[in-house]
């Protein structure tokens, strides 16, 4: 007897992209908090997220600050690691 094939196998995700998917998802609900707050003026923001936040939506705005505090937590993190880090090839 054979196993069942699963539809749903080309669509999960290994660990580690689970938690970059997750870790991702968490950045963007954090910028869009920022940027209401920012919006209700509870909150200062930099001059270039203040005209980022005028020129284009919300969502696309909490998408670059996601983006860019995500580079600044690995660059923070490259800075520490004594080991580098290896690529990682496909399976």
């Amino acid at each position: 007897m054979k196993p069942k094939p699963d539809p749903m196998a080309c669509c999960r995700l290994s660990g580690q992209a689970l938690k970059l998917t997750m870790l991702r998802q968490a950045l963007v609900v954090g910028a869009m908090a920022h940027i209401q707050q920012v919006r209700r003026g509870r909150a200062k923001a930099w001059p270039w997220l203040a005209a980022l936040i005028t020129r284009k939506p919300p969502k696309l705005a909490a998408v670059a600050l996601a983006n860019k505090t995500a580079r600044m937590a690995l660059e923070d993190d490259d800075h520490r690691r004594a080991v580098p880090l290896r690529p990682i090839r496909a399976a």
